[in-house]
């Protein structure tokens, strides 16, 4: 017994010193990791009618351009690169983390990065944004279809016509949509709220969010799918729906009126939804 407490001692020794060898090494190279973090514009100077960007751990926002020029206005560090291009007719932005796995520690910057795009037109066919850790903003755009993913971060927006489908998905944030117009609507988040401000979708509304409130008030669809396991669903439909309502603890007070199908489920949570006739 004695032998082998001595032999785990001596494998513990190792490791703990084997880690402050590499703890020193990192520092001696990074010293604090204060990142320099410098403001870039790059200039697009090719036509385009669809985006596709793939960010790490970047806000990413639209503006309208105010000097009639297409350009990206982004942080640039050391330990990012960027891919921007037009293919095809696509814009692509891709930013890469070519970080070493040590230059996380003694980071000390505290920056959040961000992307500003600025654009001459405001209707595109489509956009698909994919983020490991980050906001996305638009405000005031016309699309034929839109699918957003993002890890870590909220979604805002605003203003927004979708021919066919606007699809979101957010593992840990909050979403906030107002003034959308769409064809159907789909939003998946595990943790996180959802609020909804005069939308508008043609066909279906599918929420599916695991832990998070779900608020809304003037939406409509001809069909409408809200399901929560923790949280409140609240808030006011244009049009009388049938509707189909469940929960396991909570209250639930809707209203007994006619029309296309809405489905709400939750386990955790109350329900409380009006209807307001046009």
């Amino acid at each position: 017994m004695r032998k082998l407490l001595k032999f785990l001692l001596f494998v513990g020794i190792i490791v703990l010193v084997a880690g402050g060898v590499c703890i020193g090494i990192a520092f001696a190279t990074n010293g604090f990791n204060n990142v320099e973090v410098t403001e870039e514009t790059k200039e697009i100077e090719e036509d385009f009618t669809s985006m596709y960007i793939n960010l790490v751990e970047s806000d990413i926002e639209f503006y309208e351009s105010t000097d009639g020029k297409t350009k990206l206005v982004y942080n640039d560090t050391e330990k990012f690169e960027q891919e921007i291009k037009v293919e095809d007719g696509a814009l692509s932005i891709k930013e890469k983390n070519s970080s070493k796995w040590y230059d996380h520690i003694f980071n000390w910057n505290t920056k959040t990065l961000k992307y500003k795009l600025y654009l001459t037109t405001n209707t595109f066919e489509g956009l698909k944004i994919v983020n490991t850790t980050g906001d996305v903003k638009i405000d005031t755009y016309d699309f034929d279809r839109v699918s957003i993913e993002t890890s870590t971060g909220d979604i805002n927006l605003s203003k927004i016509n979708v021919t066919n489908d606007l699809e979101i998905e957010i593992t840990t944030g909050f979403c906030k949509l107002s003034n959308i117009d769409a064809l159907n609507l789909n939003v998946d988040i595990t943790t996180g709220d959802i609020e909804l401000y005069n939308v508008m979708v043609t066909n279906e509304i599918n929420i599916n969010s695991t832990t998070g409130d779900i608020l809304f008030d003037r939406i409509d669809a001809n069909t409408i799918n809200i399901d929560t396991t923790t949280g409140d669903v609240e808030g006011s439909i244009l049009t009388g729906k049938t509707f189909y309502v469940s929960t396991t603890t909570g209250d639930v007070d809707y209203p007994n009126t006619t029309g296309g199908k809405c489905t709400i489920n939750t386990t955790t949570g109350d329900v409380d939804v009006l209807v307001i006739e046009k």
